[in-house]
């Protein structure tokens, strides 16, 4: 079943097109990524999904309606949540004013206590955090925080922007594992991440950008056999096949980890 359709959109920021007849779909239950380099469009995309950016042209549908027309609330309230880049948190909260935040539809007080239970089984981290602000946790925890957050209004497509930006490989990694698992309870995630070779590996399908245009939508596992996508996409050298950039950047971490060197967080 498909839960999002994008149909030859084009769109960007005020009368300058940025996307370009960008069609997508994604079903219900998958990993969708989106990868491409920097201003490929992905980015913009999501905020045109979601109705933060104008569309000039094309259709999207959700969950069998035209959005095309929706406001950003009303989206939000039918069942789309969006993680932005950065993840954008209100730092000088608390973790569970934060995560209050995400459940701003919601009435019903009980169902925001539980839905906060279920994100602190999620993260434990975010429990014991709970009365510190945002702004005092690692990278790695504030995107937990800022999935969490998404997580509260319990949504039918979780959209993430470059989740793992900023974050140390090990971090990337936990952070990653946490989509595979959100998908493996059955949720439906529309992922844009600069990383392809991190978003690739837990993708179901897969949409390459470049210049606000969809230039392939091969498989993942064939992407990443891809000599050519490995040196357009990971700046490998001929001959080197994805897999090949993946054991050689697991290598660099090893060896960064062995000799002391702290990843950037």
């Amino acid at each position: 079943m498909t839960i999002l359709q994008v149909t030859q959109l084009s769109g960007g920021y005020n009368k300058a097109d940025v996307l370009h007849d960008v069609s997508i779909a994604v079903g219900k239950g998958e990993i969708v990524t989106i990868v491409g380099a920097n201003g490929a469009g992905k980015s913009t995309l999501l905020g045109a999904i979601v109705g933060m950016l104008p569309r000039t042209r094309g259709d999207i549908v959700y969950d069998g309606r035209s959005i095309r027309e929706t406001t950003t609330d009303r989206i939000v309230r039918q069942g789309t949540s969006l993680v932005p880049e950065r993840r954008q948190l209100f730092g000088s909260m608390t973790v569970l004013e934060n995560l209050l935040l995400g459940a701003f539809g919601i009435r019903d007080r009980t169902l925001i206590e539980r839905r906060i239970d279920e994100q602190f089984r999620r993260f434990p981290i975010l429990q014991e955090r709970r009365s510190q602000a945002a702004q005092m946790l690692s990278g790695g925890q504030q995107q937990m925080l800022a999935i969490a957050r998404g997580l509260m209004s319990a949504p039918k497509l979780l959209l993430l922007d470059e989740p793992s930006l900023g974050l140390a490989p090990l971090i990337v990694q936990q952070v990653l594992d946490e989509i595979r698992k959100l998908r493996d309870e059955g949720a439906t995630v529309l992922l844009v991440e600069q990383n392809a070779v991190a978003a690739l590996r837990i993708a179901d399908r897969a949409y390459v950008m470049s210049g606000g245009r969809v230039v392939d939508d091969r498989p993942p596992q064939v992407l990443l056999a891809d000599q050519a996508f490995a040196q357009a996409y990971l700046g490998g050298g001929e001959g080197d096949s994805m897999e090949s950039r993946i054991r050689a950047k697991a290598d660099e971490s090893r060896r960064a980890t062995v000799g002391g060197v702290q990843p950037e967080k």
